[in-house]
């Protein structure tokens, strides 16, 4: 007869292995599926910022078709979207009658899992800041490619909703909270109100949950300061203030992350050079590049390389390093073909 442990441990490995496989049909988004399923685990909402065709709704529903047994609704809002369309109509019958009720069945309050598509509107500059398009040119290729290839079978790895709601209610408050996190918890809140970036004390006790969650998926008995990273995604309330969160974040619990983003900005600025330098000769701009951008660049990608290794011996993430990753390949992409004309499919073969 299975345990109460072994239960939770397949239902951990389960969530694991539907992480892994949604992550590699959509590229670049990893962690936004954990995120998605650490929310998941600890009963909160999700909120997925993103400009059009990004794969917002494909990875909700892909995520959700895992869950056997759950009742899954969804609707497209617009400015015409009636409140009866997401909670139900009043009940014509029971009025004439003089009672007032509304019909719940098949309707958000009724499913286990609602998806709201377009809930509001965002610029397009504070949508690029959060989940964007890919980056990584290497990603792009094998987007275009899967589009004319036939995809070859990919495993499909499900859950039951009992065993989803049993880790809500029962695995994930389990999980033991050390004091050394608490304390790091109260390190971290004290950063962002230095620059007055305040959450109330109820997102903070929500919080909690997801530390649990994070660390309930990979299968720890105990939250650890590694499963911090996941506050970078719920301590701030607008998309320009996600940087400073994170940093805070990843400077307490993932050095080399930090790092990464130093590179990062570092980055921005060699393209931020580039786009300066538009309508240049191609003299100047083929000595602004031995000169500059290809050091930069190749020194970046070196380190880059380290701090991933680095991340994997500790056993810490390796997103920050991967994402930055992908961003040297996108900006180096640019530098070749931009500023010394090279070929786009000589500059693929040599990402």
């Amino acid at each position: 007869m299975a345990t109460a442990t072994d239960t939770a441990t397949d239902t951990a490995a389960r969530l694991r292995a539907i992480c892994d496989e949604v992550s590699d049909r959509f590229y670049e988004r990893a962690d936004v599926v954990r995120t998605l399923v650490v929310a998941l685990l600890a009963g909160q909402h999700s909120l997925v910022l993103g400009p059009p065709g990004t794969a917002k709704s494909e990875i909700a529903r892909e995520l959700t078709g895992r869950v056997e047994g759950a009742a899954y609704w969804e609707i497209l809002l617009s400015k015409f979207t009636a409140p009866t369309r997401m909670f139900g109509p009043v009940d014509v019958a029971a009025l004439a009658r003089g009672e007032y009720r509304q019909v719940y069945e098949g309707r958000a309050t009724t499913a286990h899992v609602a998806f709201i598509d377009e809930i509001f509107k965002c610029s397009t500059a504070a949508l690029n800041e959060t989940l964007g398009y890919l980056a990584d040119p290497s990603n792009f290729a094998a987007l275009v490619r899967s589009a004319v290839s036939r995809p070859a079978a990919r495993a499909r790895t499900t859950v039951e909703l009992a065993a989803l709601q049993h880790a809500v209610t029962a695995g994930v408050p389990a999980v033991d909270v050390p004091d050394a996190v608490v304390d790091a918890v109260c390190t971290l809140r004290a950063a962002p109100r230095r620059k007055e970036l305040i959450a109330s004390d109820r997102r903070w006790r929500q919080a909690v949950g997801l530390l649990q969650a994070s660390a309930y998926l990979d299968g720890r008995p105990a939250v650890a300061e590694s499963d911090l990273a996941v506050l970078t995604h719920v301590l701030w309330d607008s998309p320009a203030q996600r940087p400073t969160v994170e940093r805070e974040v990843l400077q307490l619990v993932n050095p080399d992350a930090k790092e990464a983003l130093d590179l990062a900005d570092a980055l921005d600025e060699l393209e931020a050079q580039l786009d300066a330098m538009a309508g240049q000769s191609r003299e100047a701009l083929s000595e602004w590049v031995i000169k500059k951008a290809h050091n930069k660049l190749a020194m970046a990608g070196k380190r880059l390389e380290k701090l991933r290794e680095e991340a994997v011996a500790a056993g810490r993430s390796t997103t920050a390093s991967d994402r930055v990753a992908g961003r040297r390949r996108a900006v180096r992409a640019r530098v070749l073909t931009e500023a010394l004309g090279m070929d786009a499919s000589m500059v693929q073969a040599q990402l």
